[in-house]
């Protein structure tokens, strides 16, 4: 096994997880993959959560239709929110940045 994918409800959001083994990150696994899963998992907004430094993790994101959402500093990690389907609402941007302040 190389890595693993998943889907999740956090505070009321269907989030996209993924974790690749650095032996394999720059070799487009993590693009088909998720790119494979998006098939299968078709709710819709989907949220995933990256950090701020992983260029290469947004860029997955990015190439499979994620747009940026927002992002935000939490103590010792800053990420940025994604998300995937649907409208971006207010409330939305207001919730994200309501976990960032």
């Amino acid at each position: 096994m190389i890595g693993n994918i998943g889907s999740y409800v956090d505070e009321d959001r269907r989030e996209v997880g993924y974790w690749l083994g650095r032996e394999y990150w720059g070799r487009g696994h993590a693009t088909a993959a998720l790119a494979l899963f998006l098939t299968e998992a078709r709710e819709r907004p989907l949220f995933a959560h990256v950090a701020a430094h992983n260029r290469g993790g947004a860029r997955v994101l990015a190439k499979c239709g994620f747009v940026l959402l927002a992002s935000a500093e939490d103590g010792a990690a800053d990420e940025v929110l994604l998300r995937l389907g649907g409208r971006i609402s207010i409330s939305d941007a207001v919730s994200s940045s309501e976990k960032s302040g």
